[in-house]
């Protein structure tokens, strides 16, 4: 499955996905900026270039994941997060 077919899915799925899970995303997103120490959209030039590249190394050395391995990964982390 190519990016565009991945940010697709996804979309569709956000598109369709409830108030709760909608706001797990966010947060998983927020947090994500936080742990960073910057804007997760911004940045330079360059360095939206670098994450790029390191995003295609994954892809070329097959370290993606369907949307039923991310769902099972959420569900994973949610009931993690209960039991804390």
């Amino acid at each position: 499955m190519g990016i565009p077919d991945i940010k697709k899915e996804i979309h569709d799925y956000i598109d369709h996905a409830d108030d709760r899970f909608l706001r797990f995303v966010y947060s998983m997103v927020e947090n994500e900026q936080i742990e960073a120490g910057s804007n997760f959209f911004s940045g330079t030039s360059d360095e939206m270039i670098k994450r790029a590249g390191a995003s295609l190394s994954s892809i070329t050395e097959g370290r993606t994941r369907n949307i039923k391995g991310f769902k099972k990964d959420i569900e994973s982390w949610k009931k993690q997060r209960s039991t804390q």
